[in-house]
């Protein structure tokens, strides 16, 4: 795969173009070439923003290419996604859908209505992978590669300001002379942002040129002479090499190398000098060596073992296997319900996860306001006074109101974690489209048995019993649990029975109450067992619970 973008598209990188870049054909003429050399060529026009080529030629089974096109959006893309049927459901794709068509519907949910940030949308495609991806509404582009660098994938810069990339480091050599390197392993390039890396998205990527120990940048061929202990000694040939963010050389370059360290780290210069020899082995003598009883051997070898037999072991323990209710909790937490939806405001219910990232299953006027009103009841709590946590849904309204609450209380929104599934409201089932007073049908069947279901239905919406959301929000406690220790916690849900159903299982209520709990949309609530409801005789005798929350 070939593409080559203007520099209004794509604005080269700080430390990727060489002073030899004149070397170079230029990428203007590297898609005549391409299409002439490559059998089955296609070859896409951008107009000004640059063009992109594919063929099938040199198909790598392992690592196969696609072409793929949605909207006006045109993807490359080369590798493998391992994860690919949770991200079909995720972008409610088809079957038949393949990696390019996914990233493209990734970038338009983050294009259009993201409620994450981008490094969290590549940090989703598990595998090995390389693509490029343009815009032509928008004349962008978003470019990415994986963590391990499987894929090969090179960038570099012409002559005449034009990014280049392929797969083919050949191609890339012809147009950008030495100016090129690989692409940096675990990042994404965007015309907006330019180069970060989505697994340290914190963390600012630096060009730094490689120098010699008088500070002088090496180049490919110069020669670097040393002097030894006891004199000059001849110099070394040294090519420079480019360093990905994790440390390791990934392949031969002009004279820069990507590293990912903080502004004020100072670069470190390489060591020139070859390593010292290796010591020495000792010689062993035969007659060094003693005889050694066979009686007195097996002593000496049995006495170990038996003091070690004679230890009792410690018990063991193990802080990330949560139980509910729970002995203690290591953090503090707060419970909030998202404001109500364009869905909800119109009284219809909408479950399915499909819609969850749609503008209707976003905050309605009134639950804007609502959510508003649930992060100054936040900041007179204190909540955040220390800094907190904020984990909500993915699920469109529960992404605004955690930012809403972020703005109000003052934090930054690294701080905002999205949850991709634990906290997805409730599927309904054939409840779903209804009017939202039926939800008290379901909750009927709630306070009979945890294991109730609602009706299903064939358009894909779940149907979700009491006991299922309560193996959900289990996890997601154990999760929290063991990742932070002495914090504050705000969990933000798009419904109600996440949040009473975790409740219930905090404080060890039955389950089949779970709806005594409910939470009106914008309701806080700080997690106290004292806040358990005086308990009710279920209608039948048969569903006492002896066990709460575990009832059957």
């Amino acid at each position: 795969m070939l593409a080559v973008f203007d520099r209004t598209v794509a604005k080269i990188p700080e430390g990727l173009r060489a002073p030899a870049a004149e070397l170079g054909e230029g990428g203007g003429r590297l898609m005549g070439h391409f299409s002439a050399t490559r059998d089955g060529a296609v070859v896409v026009n951008l107009g000004s923003g640059g063009a992109m080529a594919y063929t099938p030629e040199k198909h790598n089974p392992f690592f196969p290419r696609f072409l793929a096109v949605v909207d006006n959006v045109f993807c490359l893309f080369q590798g493998h996604v391992e994860n690919i049927a949770s991200l079909k459901q995720l972008y409610g794709l088809g079957k038949t859908t393949n990696e390019a068509i996914i990233v493209i519907e990734a970038y338009k949910t983050l294009r259009d209505r993201g409620p994450f940030p981008a490094s969290q949308v590549v940090r989703d495609l598990r595998g090995h992978f390389a693509f490029v991806l343009f815009d032509i509404s928008s004349n962008s582009t978003f470019i990415a590669a994986d963590a391990d660098g499987r894929v090969p994938f090179f960038w570099g810069a012409d002559s005449e300001g034009h990014l280049v990339l392929s797969d083919d480091v050949d191609i890339v050599k012809k147009g950008c002379g030495r100016s090129f390197a690989p692409f940096p392993r675990g990042c994404f390039f965007t015309t907006s942002g330019g180069l970060q890396s989505f697994q340290h998205p914190l963390n600012e990527l630096k060009a730094i040129p490689r120098v010699d120990s008088q500070g002088q940048a090496l180049l490919e061929g110069q020669c670097v002479l040393e002097r030894g202990p006891i004199g000059p000694r001849k110099g070394q040939c040294i090519k420079p090499f480019v360093i990905d963010i994790s440390g390791g050389t990934v392949g031969q370059s002009g004279w820069t190398k990507t590293m990912l360290s903080s502004p004020s780290t100072p670069a470190r210069p390489p060591l020139l000098s070859p390593p010292p020899p290796p010591l020495p082995l000792p010689k062993f003598h035969h007659h060094l060596l003693l005889p050694v009883r066979r009686r007195r051997l097996l002593a000496s070898l049995t006495a170990p073992l038996l003091q070690l037999l004679l230890v009792s072991p410690s018990p063991a323990r193990a802080r990330g296997l949560f139980r509910m209710p729970p002995a203690r909790l290591a953090n503090r937490y707060f419970l909030v319900r998202a404001g109500e939806s364009v869905y909800e405001s119109a009284g219809v219910l909408r479950t399915n996860p499909v819609a969850k990232t749609s503008v209707d299953s976003g905050l309605s006027p009134e639950g804007a306001r609502q959510a508003a009103r649930a992060a100054l009841e936040l900041k007179r709590m204190g909540a955040c006074e220390d800094s907190c946590w904020i984990w909500p849904s993915i699920t469109q309204r529960s992404y605004q109101a955690a930012e809403i609450i972020a703005s109000v209380n003052s934090i930054d929104r690294s701080r905002i974690v999205p949850e991709y599934s634990f906290l997805d409201a409730r599927g309904l089932g054939a409840f779903e489209g209804r009017n939202i007073r039926s939800i008290s049908e379901v909750y009927e069947s709630d306070s009979l048995s945890p294991d109730n279901k609602p009706p299903p239905v064939d358009d894909g919406t779940p149907n979700e019993s009491v006991a299922d959301v309560f193996v959900r929000v289990t996890q997601l406690m154990s999760i929290l649990e063991t990742q932070y220790s002495g914090d504050t916690v705000i969990i933000v849900s798009p419904d109600s029975d996440n949040l009473s159903v975790l409740q219930a299982g905090l404080v060890g209520l039955d389950l089949r109450r779970h709806s005594d709990l409910l939470f009106s949309p914008g309701e806080v609530r700080l997690v106290d067992p004292s806040s358990i409801p005086d308990y009710k005789q279920p209608a039948s005798a048969v569903y006492k619970c002896a066990n709460p929350p575990s009832c059957k």
